[in-house]
C-alpha cells in the first residue's frame, strides 16, 4: 500500500491519497483504519473515495478513520496496479511532524481470497506559515497596474484628439 511523506504549512488543508500498488487477482473491497500518530500537528478532517467504490462507509475522527469499500462493478481487474483506494482530507494544525499509519482490517481479491499487501507509514512535516505575496511584490502590482492605467488613459486621450473629439475649455 502506499501513502506519501510530505510537508505543509500551518492551516493547510491538504489531500493524502492512499493506493494499493497491485492487484494481482483484482479488488472487491476493502475496511482499513487510518491513525495520526499525534493528533495535534494533523487532524483529519474527512475522506473522498474513488470513483469504482460503489458501496462506501467512513468513520472520520480527528485522529484516526474507518474506510470500507466495495468494487460492486467489478471495475479493478486482474492485474491492475496503483489503485486509489482513498483521498484523506487532513489540516495542518501545529509546527510538528507526525506519522499517519494504515493498518488492515479486511481486503478480498474477486475470488474472495484475502489480499495481504505490505503497508507504509507516511510521516507529514508540518511548517511555520509561509507569507505567499511578500509585501513588496504587493506594492510593485499596484505600481504596475496604475501605470498601465494612465497609458491606456493617454492613448484614448492622444487618438480624441486627433480625431478632434477633445475640446479644450476656455476660461
Amino acid at each position: 500500500m502506499l501513502i506519501a511523506s510530505r510537508s505543509i504549512g500551518v492551516g493547510e488543508e491538504f489531500e493524502l491519497p492512499i493506493a494499493l500498488s497491485t492487484a494481482p487477482n483484482g479488488l472487491a473491497g476493502y475496511e482499513i483504519s487510518v491513525y495520526v500518530e499525534d493528533p495535534r500537528v494533523v487532524e483529519m478532517v474527512g475522506v473522498r473515495f474513488p470513483g469504482w467504490a460503489k458501496l462506501t462507509d467512513s468513520s472520520v475522527k480527528s485522529d484516526s478513520a474507518l474506510l470500507k469499500a466495495v468494487d460492486l462493478d467489478d471495475q479493478i481487474r486482474v492485474g491492475e496496479n496503483n489503485i486509489e483506494l482513498a483521498t484523506l482530507k487532513l489540516k495542518a494544525t501545529r509546527v510538528g511532524e507526525t506519522a499517519i499509519k494504515l493498518a488492515i482490517i479486511k481486503m478480498d481479491d474477486d475470488e474472495g481470497n484475502p489480499i495481504t499487501p505490505s503497508t507504509k507509514q507516511a510521516t507529514l512535516t508540518v511548517t511555520a506559515t509561509k507569507q505567499t505575496q511578500p509585501p513588496w511584490e504587493i506594492c510593485a502590482g499596484v505600481v504596475i497596474a496604475a501605470a498601465i492605467a494612465a497609458s491606456i488613459t493617454s492613448l484614448i486621450y492622444r487618438r480624441r484628439r486627433k480625431s478632434g473629439v477633445v475640446r479644450s475649455k476656455q476660461l
